[in-house]
């Protein structure tokens, strides 16, 4: 089966799709081997032509099914959805509770129903995740629900996903990343972005922040933040705020704390903590409170709001 002979379909309903220009994972769903076209598309090697029934319940339907009857099986938060609402709901994009964003294309067999296709597989994107425990067909000939099988494109191959299959498969965003190789460096989450802090090069303390909001592409927030140079320190995401605390500077551990709202701008909240200066030990935000924990072979716990 080839692309010709495959309808396809955005979920939101918004027609002139350019295959070729989509950036979202394509979801391929039929028994013949597809044709990828890109790293992480998916494979759901399934069929739905022979049967309409669908079942959205928590728990195994029992009773008398035909070959390829689906059950959505739908976690306890979820068991409020019925047959007739479920398409709606899981292709809402218009609401908090929608799962599938605007740009997820879905290819199918000509003879599917488009609106169907969005229940196959519930790890295609991170916001699908969660809504969906699992979903199953029926086999006649194993009188019971079995698992269907989804795949991923590597770049070469297909591959077959676990039943669980987040954190166990990894896709490389890219092998030359704007900033320098480091080590020591910290990491954080902050206005829906990724964050890369200060570390060390092989050479040099560094002191400079990056940013990137796919993985791939970067920016350089400053080549000169306000602290020194450094690595082996922590940073957090508190009081909507990146902070940075402690680390190795060219004068030993240090024991100052710094908070940026923007990245490129940094302020001192303190140069001289209560505890000793430090390196490699951990923070950690929890109970609205900011935490140092160990570090340079200590066994201390400190907190601060």
């Amino acid at each position: 089966m080839n692309l010709g002979d495959l309808a396809l379909h955005k979920i939101s309903g918004v027609g002139g799709i350019n295959l070729t220009e989509s950036i979202q994972p394509v979801i391929f769903i039929q028994t013949d081997e597809p044709i990828a076209t890109k790293k992480g598309d998916v494979w759901v090697n399934a069929s739905f032509a022979e049967t309409g029934n669908f079942y959205y319940r928590r728990n195994k339907p029992t009773g008398t099914y035909q070959d390829n009857d689906i059950w959505v099986n739908i976690s306890g938060l979820r068991t409020y959805i019925t047959m007739e609402s479920a398409v709606d709901f899981i292709t809402n994009t218009g609401s908090s509770t929608g799962i599938v964003g605007d740009d997820l294309l879905v290819i199918h067999e000509s003879t599917q129903e488009a609106n169907k296709l969005v229940t196959l597989w519930k790890n295609a994107i991170t916001r699908i995740q969660g809504k969906f425990d699992r979903l199953y067909r029926y086999s006649t000939a194993e009188n019971d629900w079995l698992s269907v099988e989804s795949f991923y494109w590597d770049g070469d191959d297909w591959i077959k996903f676990s039943a669980n299959s987040a954190g166990d498969q990894w896709f490389e965003a890219t092998d030359s990343a704007g900033w320098t190789a480091r080590s020591s460096h910290t990491s954080v989450v902050f206005d829906n972005k990724m964050w890369v802090i200060g570390g060390y090069d092989g050479t040099n303390r560094l002191k400079d922040v990056w940013y990137s909001s796919d993985g791939t592409s970067w920016t350089r927030a400053t080549s000169s933040a306000g602290w020194t140079a450094r690595y082996g320190h922590t940073s957090v995401v508190f009081d909507n705020k990146m902070w940075v605390i402690g680390g190795n500077d060219s004068s030993g551990r240090r024991r100052d704390v710094w908070y940026s709202s923007n990245g490129t701008s940094w302020t001192q909240a303190t140069d001289s903590a209560e505890w000793t200066g430090r390196e490699k030990h951990t923070s950690v935000v929890f109970d609205n409170k900011m935490w140092v924990i160990g570090g340079s072979s200590k066994n201390d716990v400190w907190y601060s709001y």
